[in-house]
């Protein structure tokens, strides 16, 4: 069945290559485009894929918990440029379906949902990665925070037993 799905999804316009693995309960689909595809391609392929997968093994059987039992979860990544995410062109959609889920959920994972604070975490990350060390001896960090470098002082208030 793992190759029927990657055989049909194959077939879809613009699919390079596919990747079909069952682990722990989780069907996961990896779907590697063209990288000139766009967001809208990523997300297109993702449905068709889908379609693909649900035509092979039903929904109602592998997908949907029933009868207390907790049955497979579906995971689709569709991809292009070979998941190089400092491109600006870099697209990476996820459709995703378990089965405490009436209907599949769809994301595009390469975009933020608030840039301006995905942002400020990036510029946050590299200040922390690039500490800057002032004239006053503090070093920087994070969002203009600064910290007091460590001194060699002597603590006589230590007590002596």
């Amino acid at each position: 069945e793992q190759k029927d799905i990657e055989k049909d999804v194959k077939n879809i316009d613009g699919v390079e290559d596919v990747n079909v693995e069952l682990t722990t309960a989780t069907l996961r689909v990896y779907v590697d485009i063209s990288d000139s595809a766009v967001e809208t391609d990523a997300v297109s392929i993702a449905n068709q894929t889908y379609d693909k997968v649900v035509n092979v093994l039903s929904p109602s059987i592998y997908f949907i918990q029933h009868d207390n039992m907790k049955m497979y979860d579906l995971e689709i990544h569709v991809y292009n440029l070979d998941k190089d995410r400092e491109n600006e062109n870099f697209v990476y959609v996820i459709k995703l379906k378990n089965s405490n889920m009436d209907e599949s959920t769809i994301q595009t994972v390469s975009k933020a949902k608030d840039e301006a604070l995905a942002q400020q975490l990036r510029d946050d990350v590299e200040a922390k990665n690039n500490p800057q060390q002032d004239d006053e001896g503090d070093i920087t960090v994070g969002s203009g925070e600064t910290e007091d470098t460590p001194s060699e002082t002597n603590d006589d208030s230590q007590e002596e037993e």
